[in-house]
């Protein structure tokens, strides 16, 4: 295809083009039989573009060793895409934010110390040949293999750079003093009214990046360079994260993203500032004088929710059928022709692979829900893009005409006008309902609460046309009948902790050097948890201790502390260092040789979005009194689990015996300590080629736990944090015609231990 662009859109084989783009996630959707039924979906909604991410640490866990087979096989993927007839918008990092583990940086990279990551540091760039080695190796694997697709219209380098400092010095102290004290202070602070207005309104007019002003990144140069080499003839974009500030400029086409609603716990249709990030961006662009589009390389359709948020129910509720009206509405307004939403599709983020900001579900709201299901605001979608159509190909080429003026003022008007037609967009939003008048239309518009329209005029002032606010459907859509599913009755429990045990021999363990560093990344585990067991002769007073995320203390068995150090809900930024001190009773200790474990788990590695990446995940430092104690160390909850997405052989849980019988719910003897694995075994032979979705419910479990279903680590659970109980699995990794296995994997980190009813359900 020849791919040109324009001031108004990208051209496509001599044919103007609206692109109407989705984002899913493959690495999201475990279960390959499930990409094309959502690329159809994609299709059948209207969208004739799939943007795809291409993380780098998921397909190259070990350095020097690339995965493209089962679920990570991209050319299956690019088949579907092609065979569904969507165009192809690719984005192969390197760093892609994705909320996954350093934003899609491979861990073992992080582990490196030399490397500059990014090629950015204490906010300026800084290339970096050593980093750049590494990010050829990725390209050549993954670059060609996009480059030689031929529905690829669109291909960006890099993702969301930005030149924000890591803190350092007074202000990290303040930045460090608030988290503390409110770990969502910070969060709410940015998302009120008054920081919007002060940053989209106050800020542009006294600090703006122009075509005069940018300076060339070398870094992004290279990028593009690299890329045209490796065979891709399309046109090259990166996508900045705000319109007047840190935009790249060497790309063949600037783009931005736009999320307006990220305060989950408040109502935004009171607050009449909430769109003004997305009111600027064609003025932000116009700043840099380029004959281009405006593309919206991010589009928020929805948004993620975070440990210990309000759960996706309440998300769906609260962003409603009007968000995505009225968002895509004010970007229609700023002359936006390329549209990526983000999400179109939810997935789930199962084994290890999230960043420390959100949970297993990943179903972001979005149009399509985590588990495949057409949702409500999928139709506000394809209504939208019906009704777009019906305003022709005249609509595609317009300018912003400020001749137009309403009242009342507090009424949103921006007017566009083409060679033919004026186009006049009014959105109420904060406010009372009103009726909009017009200097250039003599009725007057009735616009409601959280309502946005767009009125067509001809040279006469006459009424042509019309997109009001979207309306719901009328009739609720079918579900499929649930399958026949048994209930989970049979469960056995078998204890997982031997190592507690002061007679537990771990000299196979790799012993810990007190002389080196004893995070994850240092001792090459990378990944979720890792136990750590010292033996000591003598007593021990008390532990000083810095561990990242949760971490429990025992001794000879017994526990005797837990703790969480998880005060960077946003995984951006330094993390609140935090020096334990833990006493280690007398009670517990005697005479002979005695036994200290801990266990300390990671919710992943930050999302590099200020150079945080490298934030230390496991033991930071742990300092002793009284007895010297000599270290040893073992990764996995769970002997023999590795890796980023964890896929374990049935023999690594029936390596622990003996397994009792027991009923759910069910409650631990006040003596019993550790990690205790709860299993159940059960066959399935539903006769639907395509049954409903079903997920794992689990009411409570005290107090943190893994679920692992036919051996993949499908859920995470935090009984504290929640909110997510139910965990989607899919059909293929459970299976609907034979037997599977379920094996919730509990950590007692509290008084209480146990596990309540567990059940299959409808999802």
């Amino acid at each position: 295809m020849k791919i040109e662009k324009d001031r108004y859109t990208i051209i496509i084989n001599g044919k103007r083009e609206f692109i109407w783009c989705g984002a899913i996630h493959y690495y999201r959707l475990p279960v390959v039989e499930r990409w094309p039924k959502t690329l159809k979906m994609l299709k059948e909604a209207g969208l004739n573009a799939v943007d795809i991410y291409f993380p780098w640490n998921y397909h190259t866990e070990e350095e020097g060793k690339y995965r493209f087979d089962g679920n990570r096989d991209v050319e299956r993927l690019l088949d579907e895409v092609e065979k569904a007839g969507l165009y192809l918008v690719a984005r192969p990092g390197p760093y892609i934010c994705s909320e996954i583990d350093g934003g899609g940086l491979p861990a073992w990279l992080l582990a490196k110390p030399e490397p500059i990551l990014r090629c950015r540091r204490e906010g300026k760039v800084v290339y970096d040949d050593k980093y750049m080695i590494y990010v050829r190796q990725w390209w050549e694997q993954i670059v060609p293999r996009i480059a030689a697709r031929k529905n690829l219209i669109l291909f960006q380098i890099e993702n969301e750079f930005n030149l924000l400092p890591h803190l350092n010095g007074p202000m990290k102290n303040i930045i460090t003093a608030i988290r503390k004290y409110d770990a969502n202070m910070l969060f709410k602070l940015s998302n009120s009214d008054i920081f919007k207005m002060y940053t989209y309104k106050i800020m542009p007019k006294f600090s703006k990046q122009t075509a005069d002003n940018s300076v060339s990144n070398p870094y992004m140069k290279k990028l593009y360079e690299w890329s045209r080499k490796l065979g891709v003839e399309v046109p090259i974009f990166h996508n900045d994260i705000l319109s007047t500030a840190d935009r790249q400029t060497d790309v063949d086409l600037m783009s931005i993203d736009d999320y307006p609603i990220t305060d989950l716990t408040s109502e935004w249709r009171t607050r009449k500032n909430v769109f003004n990030a997305a009111d600027i961006i064609e003025e932000g662009h116009a700043a840099f004088r380029r004959e281009e589009p405006i593309f919206a390389a991010e589009f928020q359709s929805s948004w993620y929710d975070s440990w210990g948020g309000p759960g996706y129910e309440k998300v769906r509720e609260l962003l409603g059928t009007e968000q995505l009206d009225i968002a895509t509405k004010t970007l229609l307004a700023q002359r936006g022709t390329l549209v990526s939403y983000f999400m179109f599709a939810g997935g789930t983020t199962r084994g290890y692979l999230s960043s420390p900001d959100v949970y297993t579900s990943y179903d972001m709201a979005a149009p399509i829900t985590e588990s495949g299901e057409i949702s409500e605001r999928y139709r506000v979608v394809q209504w939208l893009i019906k009704e777009v159509a019906k305003l022709g190909d005249d609509f595609l080429t317009t300018d912003p005409d400020p001749n137009v003026v309403c009242r009342p003022s507090r009424i949103f008007c921006k007017a566009r006008k083409s060679k033919n037609l004026r186009y006049i967009f009014l959105r109420n939003v904060g406010g009372a309902p009103a009726a909009a008048r017009l200097n250039c239309y003599d009725k007057a518009v009735r616009i409601g609460r959280a309502e946005m329209r767009i009125i067509v005029l001809d040279p006469n002032g006459n009424l042509v046309g019309e997109v009001g606010p979207y309306a719901p459907a009328a009739v609720t859509a079918k579900k499929k009948a649930p399958p026949s599913i048994p209930p989970l009755d049979d469960w056995t429990l078998s204890w997982a902790g031997p190592q507690l045990d002061p007679a537990f021999d771990a000299s196979a363990w790799p012993l810990m050097d007190p002389s080196e560093k004893w995070d994850l990344d240092s001792l090459g585990l990378h990944y979720g948890f890792c136990w750590c067991r010292g033996t000591f002769k003598g007593r021990l007073s008390r532990l000083l201790i810095d561990a990242r995320h949760c971490f429990s203390v025992y001794i000879n068995g017994r526990l005797v502390a837990s703790r969480d150090n998880f005060r960077n809900f946003s995984g951006v930024g330094d993390d609140v260092a935090e020096l334990f001190d833990i006493p280690i009773p007398f009670e517990v200790q005697h005479a002979g040789t005695n036994a200290i474990v801990v266990l300390v788990e990671s919710l992943g590695h930050n999302k590099d979005f200020e150079n945080d990446a490298r934030n230390p995940r496991g033991i930071v430092s742990l300092k002793s009194s009284g007895a010297k104690i000599v270290w040893r160390y073992r990764g996995g909850l769970i002997d023999g689990e590795r890796g980023l997405c964890p896929e374990l052989d049935r023999k690594c849980f029936d390596a622990y015996a003996p397994k009792t019988k027991v009923s759910l719910p069910h409650f631990w003897a006040p003596e019993e300590e550790g990690l205790g694995l709860y299993e159940t075994t059960f066959k399935l032979d539903i006769k639907d080629v395509d049954p409903a979705p079903v997920g794992v419910v689990i009411p409570e479990a005290y107090s943190k736990a893994n679920i692992y279903v036919n051996g993949v680590l499908m859920g995470r659970y935090w009984h504290e944090k929640g909110p997510q109980r139910k965990f989607y699995v899919p059909w293929g990794i459970l299976n609907p015609r034979g037997e599977n296995h379920i094996c919730v994997a509990v950590w007692k980190r509290w008084e209480a231990g146990g596990l309540g009813k567990v059940s299959l359900e409808p999802y």
